[in-house]
C-alpha cells in the first residue's frame, strides 16, 4: 500500500504536523492532583520520530490551521473547543487536513459528528484505579492496520488502560473492536477512521494518551501486587492478564505512523546508519547484562563479545560495605575493549523485604560507584529490577548523574528469573522518557527507560541446553518491525556456559542468513542515540504527486534515517549533502524509501514517477 496519491495536486503541500496542549488544562489537572494524561502526547510523537508544533486551543484558527497537516487533539479537547474552531476543524478536514482525537472528557456532540460517531454510553472508572485495564480492543483486518498486527498473536486482545466511551460507528469504519479479555468481540469500535473531503479523522473511543503512558511507566510501585514478596518492576506491569509478547503500544505507534503517511508525511526512524557503510540498519541490538558480583568474570566475558565484534554493558554491583568485585585494572580493561561499564544498584541482597529503598541509599551507592572507578554511571539496572515509586528512582539516578535504566522486566512474576523468554510487557521495545506525576508538574525528564525484551535468549537455563526457539522468534519480530530490541546476556552465564555464547554466536548467524544489517550497540549508547534522534529535526517536508522534500538536522555521528512513504516509484534522490545511501522496503504495510542522512543539516527531494 502507497501512500494516498489521489487527487494530490501537482503543486507542493506543506506537511507540518502539529498537537494541541492546553496549559490551563494541566495547571488545573495538577493543582487537582491528577495527572494531565494529554502531557504524554509529545513522548508518543517523539518515539515515532514525527517533529511536530505544539498549539494551544486559542490557535485553531483558519490561519493557523491552513499551515498544519496533521493535528492530534487530546482527549479533554471538547471541554474547551468552541463552536468556531469545530467548524474551523471540519473546514481543515474537508480540505485535507489528517484530525486525530481520542475519547472526549465529556460527551460533544459536534466532535462527535466529525469522527463520524454515535455516542452510546460512558464507560469510567471514576475513582477506581487508574492504572488498570477497563477493557480490550483487537485489530481488524484492514490496509491501514497492516503495520499494527503482530503476526505472534495477531487475534490477541490488547488492554484498554484508561476511561473508554461506548461509540455506534456512523461514517466511519471501525478500524478495531471493543472486546472482552478473553478475545471476543463487542459490537462497538475502539478506533475508527473516517474519510471527509480530501481528509480524513482517526478516532480512539480510549484515552490514547492515558493509556500509552501508562503502559510505559506503569503502576507505581506502592504494594507487592504480584504477591512474589518483593518490590519489584513486576508489581508495575499494568496489564498483567493480557499476552506478554504483545506489545500493545507498539502496535498504536504503527497504526499512528501509517495513518499519517497517508498524507505523505516522512519520519525519523528508530535505528541510525550503519557505521562505516552509511546504510540505513534494519534493526538496532543492545547488549548487556549484571554481573551479579561474579568476581572473575567479567573480563572474560568482555573478552568473549570483543572477539565476536560486538559492544557489550557490565553493570557492577557493590557489597554492603560499597566494595566491587571489579578492580580498577579490570574495569579499565574492560573499556579498552570499546565496552561500557555501569552500576547494578542492589537492594536485594540482605534487605528485609519487600523493602523501600530511598533516594539517599540509591545516592550513595552511585557515590560508591564514582570513588571506586573515578566516573559515574550512565545507563544503570536494579539488582532483581527492584523498584518503589512511579518515576521516583528515575529522579534519583538522574540526580547520581545517571541518564538511563535498563530494569524494565519482559516478564509477570513468578517466575521471579523469566530467562528465555521474550517479552513486552510495558507495550514497547523502544526507549522512552519517564515523566513524573502531578506534584512534579508531569516534568518530562531527561532520563529514559531501556526497556528488558529479550532476555537470555537461545538457552534453558535449567539444564544449560541450547534452544533458539524463542531468540528466533524475537529476533525475527524485531528485524520485521525495525525495534530496539535489548540482548540480555549476564556476564558470569557468558563465562560459565558454553550455551550462553553459543546463543550470542546464534545470534549472529542468524542475522548473516535472514541478510539483516543490525547496529549493535551498549546501553549506553542507545541512551545517546536515542537522545540525539530527540533532538533532530526534520523541517520544510513538502509533498506533490511527483516529489517529496525535507531538510533534516541531527547531531549523532552517523546522522540518521528518514523514512519517506512511496507515492510511486522513485525516479530520482537529491542531497544537499553526499549521495545518501537509500533502501527500499516493500514491507506488509507499504512501500518506504529509507534514507541515511549524514551527520549535519541535508536537505533532500524524492522525485515519483
Amino acid at each position: 500500500m502507497m501512500a494516498n496519491r489521489a487527487g494530490m495536486s501537482t503543486s507542493p503541500r506543506s506537511l507540518v504536523p502539529g498537537f494541541v496542549v492546553s496549559s490551563a488544562a494541566q495547571q488545573a489537572d495538577n493543582r487537582s492532583e491528577r495527572n494531565h494524561w494529554s502531557a504524554y502526547i509529545a513522548e508518543i510523537l517523539d518515539q515515532l520520530g514525527l517533529k511536530a508544533v505544539p498549539l494551544e486551543p486559542e490557535s485553531i484558527t483558519p490561519g493557523r490551521l491552513s499551515a498544519i497537516s496533521t493535528l492530534i487533539l487530546p482527549s479533554e479537547a471538547g471541554e474547551w473547543l468552541t463552536g468556531a474552531a469545530r467548524d474551523s476543524l471540519e473546514r481543515w478536514v474537508e480540505d485535507g487536513g489528517l484530525l486525530i482525537g481520542s475519547n472526549p472528557g465529556y460527551p460533544d456532540a459536534a466532535l462527535q459528528d466529525l469522527f463520524g460517531v454515535a455516542d452510546e454510553d460512558f464507560t469510567t472508572r471514576g475513582d477506581a484505579d487508574p492504572y488498570a485495564p477497563c477493557g480490550a480492543f483487537v485489530l481488524r483486518e484492514h490496509p491501514l492496520t497492516q503495520g499494527a498486527l503482530w503476526p505472534l498473536h495477531p487475534q490477541a486482545p490488547s488492554p484498554i488502560l484508561g476511561d473508554r466511551w461506548l461509540h455506534f460507528p456512523r461514517d466511519a469504519e471501525p478500524l478495531a473492536m471493543l472486546s472482552h479479555n478473553d478475545g471476543k468481540l463487542q459490537h462497538f469500535p475502539a478506533i475508527t477512521y473516517r474519510r471527509l473531503g480530501k481528509g480524513a479523522c482517526l478516532y480512539f473511543t480510549f484515552d490514547l494518551a492515558q493509556h500509552i503512558w501508562v503502559a510505559h511507566q506503569g503502576r507505581p510501585v506502592d504494594a507487592d501486587y504480584d504477591g512474589d514478596g518483593y518490590y519489584r518492576l513486576s508489581d508495575a506491569i499494568p496489564a498483567r492478564e493480557f499476552e506478554p509478547e504483545l506489545p500493545y503500544a507498539d502496535q498504536l505507534l504503527f497504526l499512528l505512523r501509517d495513518v499519517i503517511a497517508q498524507t505523505g508525511q516522512p519520519f525519523i526512524a528508530p535505528v541510525p546508519p550503519m557505521p562505516g557503510s552509511g546504510k540505513p540498519s534494519d534493526v538496532l541490538l543492545y547488549w548487556g547484562g549484571d554481573d551479579e558480583a561474579a568476581a572473575g568474570t567479567q573480563v572474560i566475558a568482555s573478552d568473549f563479545m570483543r572477539e565476536m565484534g560486538l559492544p557489550y554493558h557490565l553493570n557492577l554491583m557493590p557489597d554492603k560495605q560499597g566494595a566491587f568485585s571489579v578492580s580498577k585494572a579490570e574495569f579499565d580493561a574492560i573499556k579498552a575493549n570499546g565496552h561500557e561499564n555501569s552500576m547494578h544498584y542492589d537492594f536485594q541482597t540482605d534487605f528485609p523485604h519487600p523493602y523501600a529503598f530511598t533516594e539517599a541509599e540509591v545516592l550513595q551507592q552511585a557515590e560508591w560507584y564514582e570513588q571506586a572507578f573515578g566516573e559515574r554511571a550512565a545507563c544503570s539496572v536494579f539488582h532483581w529490577c527492584h523498584w518503589v515509586g512511579w518515576s521516583e528512582p528515575a529522579e534519583w539516578m538522574l540526580k547520581a548523574g545517571g541518564c538511563a535504566d535498563n530494569s524494565r522486566i519482559h516478564r509477570t512474576s513468578p517466575p521471579l528469573n523469566p530467562t528465555n523468554l521474550i517479552g513486552y510487557v510495558f507495550g514497547t521495545s523502544f526507549p522512552y522518557h519517564f515523566l513524573r506525576d502531578w506534584r512534579g508538574g508531569n516534568e518530562r525528564l531527561p532520563f529514559l527507560s531501556e526497556p528488558i525484551t529479550l532476555y537470555e535468549c537461545g538457552y534453558r537455563y535449567e539444564d544449560l541446553t541450547s534452544d533458539f526457539t524463542e531468540l528466533h522468534r524475537g529476533l525475527e519480530m524485531a528485524a520485521r518491525f525495525h525495534l530496539t530490541a535489548d540482548m540480555f546476556f549476564h556476564p558470569v552465564n557468558l563465562y560459565r556456559a558454553e550455551v550462553a555464547r553459543e546463543a550470542v554466536r546464534e545470534t549472529l548467524r542468524w542475522l548473516d542468513a535472514h541478510n539483516v544489517l543490525a547496529r549493535h550497540m551498549g546501553n549506553d549508547e542507545l541512551a545517546y542515540w536515542w537522545f540525539a534522534r530527540s533532538r533532530a529535526s526534520l523541517t520544510e517536508a513538502r509533498v506533490s504527486a511527483e516529489a517529496t522534500s525535507f531538510t533534516v538536522a541531527c547531531d549523532w555521528p552517523e546522522g540518521c534515517v528518514v523514512q519517506v512513504p512511496c507515492r510511486g516509484d522513485v525516479a530520482r534522490v537529491q542531497s544537499s549533502a553526499r549521495p545518501c545511501e537509500t533502501t527500499l522496503r516493500d514491507e506488509p504495510w507499504g512501500r518506504w524509501l529509507w534514507i541515511a542522512c549524514p551527520r549535519g543539516r541535508t536537505s533532500v527531494e524524492v522525485t515519483w514517477r
